[in-house]
């Protein structure tokens, strides 16, 4: 079904029509679905279950029979498209066939009549890469079809796309540029400080180390080492991309592009390898570049509640949340204990069944779905009516109603106390006023700026007294 689409011979009629259309141009051919150029050919690979030892040897003689690994992906139930995308695809370069121009009809005769899908093989791959000049995206799609041993087929699309020039103005140089500048005074105030606390300490490690290493202070260099790790894997990403914009550069568009002496399938058939080559190599350092960018925003939450702990209203969640974290560990192992076992469960009695309980991970999502009101009764409800009513009765009375205001109650607790004493602290809106006030007495004179008091103090008193930890009163400035 999808030669006719990738390679097509005619402009379709309409349906029901007695006439054909003239066939397509050799330009027009070039394109997939009108607006993206084809890039090289359409790529088949395919892989074969590895073989295993058996379990029972004695019905392995008996009836002279092989046994085989799972391979890269458990076939017993529908692979995700995430799991099928990151898969490692363990392939031999024999196997790679090449599908292009008129030659694709008789390809495909060939590889039927020899049998090149046969009893061994566990998964094929179909891929081809276009590109799209209105945006400037080069795209590589792939169809997974996957032989189960039960019979099943699996398919499943993945696609992976890159703009080969990611920085069109200056305002695309100018964001990167601001986040990692502040990123990096960052980093220049998080060293500073730790040079500072290490003199303190007189560089006695365990001193140190008890003074700096607060969970605040990692979290900040968390998230420095993260946002450099980004830094670095995009421009190895970068350079990548580049080099795979090389390679459609260089692809060639006729026979005559290839060197003399140089059999035309045989080049294009090296070219078509070293690209398809680069862009599998880029899947896996997108995949991290990915996880990476999709876990710092994490990190800088953790960040903006550091910068809450300076105002005592909006430390109040932060502060419940601490005040209450011996209740609530506690809690959660009774709460995990119980939730467990409501796993088991579903995993014992629907997991034949139902795919959702088909085993632990798949048990454990649909449990969380059903802990927050979504969940597919109706298909529980066909294995056994009166199991199915009585788990999710008791699951939805012990863990919802029972378990869940059990939490609420314990975190409400604790903030209604720390409401209690924080009551006296300045709101957010009092310290933006305070803050335009003093700014605007010390422009009249009439008050002095904090920096000055500073720089004073530090003149009558000496550079000792910056590394000082003793308590200062008005009567030191007094003195």
């Amino acid at each position: 079904g999808l030669t006719p689409l990738y390679f097509p011979t005619a402009v379709a009629a309409s349906e029901g029509a007695s006439y054909t259309l003239p066939p397509l141009s050799e330009e027009d051919r070039e394109y997939f679905f009108w607006h993206n150029r084809k890039i090289g050919a359409m790529r088949l690979k395919k892989e074969d279950f590895p073989t295993a030892e058996c379990t029972n040897s004695e019905m392995k003689g008996h009836f002279n029979l092989e046994c085989y690994d799972p391979g890269s992906l458990d076939l017993k139930l529908q692979p995700t498209y995430i799991e099928t995308s990151w898969a490692d695809f363990h392939d031999e370069r024999s196997s790679e066939v090449w599908l292009e121009g008129d030659t694709y009809a008789a390809e495909l005769s060939r590889l039927e009549r020899e049998r090149w899908i046969d009893n061994e093989t566990y998964r094929v791959q179909v891929s081809f890469a276009v590109y799209n000049p209105p945006k400037d995206l080069l795209a590589k799609f792939s169809f997974d079809v996957m032989f189960a041993r039960s019979g099943r087929l699996w398919k499943e699309v993945s696609h992976q796309s890159y703009i080969l020039k990611s920085y069109h103005g200056w305002t695309s140089y100018l964001w990167d540029i601001l986040f990692f500048t502040q990123i990096t005074v960052i980093f220049a105030m998080e060293l500073y400080e730790m040079v500072m606390e290490l003199l303190a300490s007189k560089f006695v490690l365990k001193k140190f180390v008890k003074n700096y290493l607060g969970f605040w202070n990692v979290v900040d260099w968390v998230s420095i080492v993260m946002a450099y790790a980004l830094l670095i894997l995009w421009f190895v990403r970068l350079g990548k991309v580049q080099n795979v914009e090389t390679l459609v550069k260089d692809m060639p568009t006729g026979i005559s592009v290839c060197p003399a002496g140089v059999a035309g399938t045989l080049c294009r058939e090296s070219l078509y390898s070293s690209l398809f080559d680069e862009l599998d190599k880029l899947g896996p350092l997108n995949r991290d570049l990915n996880l990476l960018g999709a876990f710092y925003p994490f990190c800088i939450m953790l960040r903006l509640f550091k910068a809450f702990q300076a105002q005592p209203r909006l430390a109040l969640v932060s502060k419940t949340l601490y005040n209450s974290s011996g209740d609530l560990a506690h809690f959660g192992i009774v709460f995990v204990t119980a939730f467990g076992s409501f796993v088991l469960v579903g995993v014992t009695y629907f997991g034949r069944v139902l795919p959702e309980f088909a085993d632990f991970n798949r048990a454990l999502i649909t449990c969380v779905r059903a802990f927050l009101g979504d969940f597919n009764y109706e298909a529980m409800n066909e294995t056994n009516r009166a199991s199915a009513f009585f788990f999710m009765m008791v699951f939805q009375v012990a863990m919802f109603l029972i378990m869940l205001n059990m939490l609420i109650a314990i975190v409400m607790d604790v903030y209604a106390e720390t409401t209690r004493n924080l009551i006296s602290g300045e709101t957010l809106w009092a310290e933006y006023w305070e803050l335009f006030d003093r700014w605007y007495r010390t422009r009249r004179g009439t008050w002095m700026a904090f920096d000055d008091i500073r720089k004073r103090y530090l003149r009558s008193r000496g550079a000792a007294a910056a590394r000082s930890r003793a308590l200062i009163t008005v009567q030191d400035f007094m003195e």
